[in-house]
């Protein structure tokens, strides 16, 4: 990974506070701009390729029944993807980041909802407005996660090769797609 591009932040020295004076709103505010310009720095954009086998962890409860498709969960607990597997984060500015993916056959690809608007990772051709934002293999079954909503994530294995085109349902119309490349 290129790490060319991550700030180094250093804090100045404190000033002389009052007894039980942190910084209060001023100090959150600083940490909460570092922590975001910390993720965009790590955010990727465009093609994101992992090619290292999946490794599992165990089972969150189900919040919400997906279907079709295997190893499959919607769980709200906002925890990492598996080692191994692969990210894709659904935002409020109505995208899957990456847009596109490559992995490997039998990697484990973890959608997690990183925004306040509920989203959907739907590949299904019939549940789609227009037909040419889904596209599944040949052997590949249709899938859709339901509402994922904010904090919450779904998962699914790929182990059928080929190209996967798949989208948000309510946010379709807005652009909100993605593609998978299993090889």
């Amino acid at each position: 990974m290129d790490r060319s591009h991550f700030l180094v932040f250093r804090p100045r020295p404190r000033k002389r506070e009052a007894p039980g004076n942190r910084g209060g709103p001023v100090a959150l505010a600083g940490l909460s701009l570092v922590v975001a310009l910390l993720a965009a720095a790590c955010a990727s954009s465009g093609t994101t390729t992992t090619g290292a086998a999946p490794t599992t962890r165990p089972a969150a409860p189900a919040t919400s029944a997906p279907s079709g498709g295997t190893a499959a969960s919607a769980t709200s607990a906002p925890s990492g993807a598996a080692a191994g597997g692969a990210t894709v984060t659904m935002t409020d500015q109505l995208k899957f980041e990456p847009a596109t993916l490559t992995i490997s056959k039998g990697t484990k690809v973890t959608w997690r909802n990183t925004g306040q608007v509920a989203h959907t990772v739907t590949d299904d051709p019939s549940k789609a407005a227009d037909k040419s934002h889904a596209a599944l293999p040949s052997g590949a079954q249709p899938w859709d996660s339901g509402m994922i909503n904010a904090g919450q994530e779904y998962s699914r294995t790929f182990d059928v090769p080929g190209t996967y085109k798949y989208f948000c349902i309510p946010h379709e119309a807005a652009g909100m797609v993605g593609t998978i490349i299993v090889q």
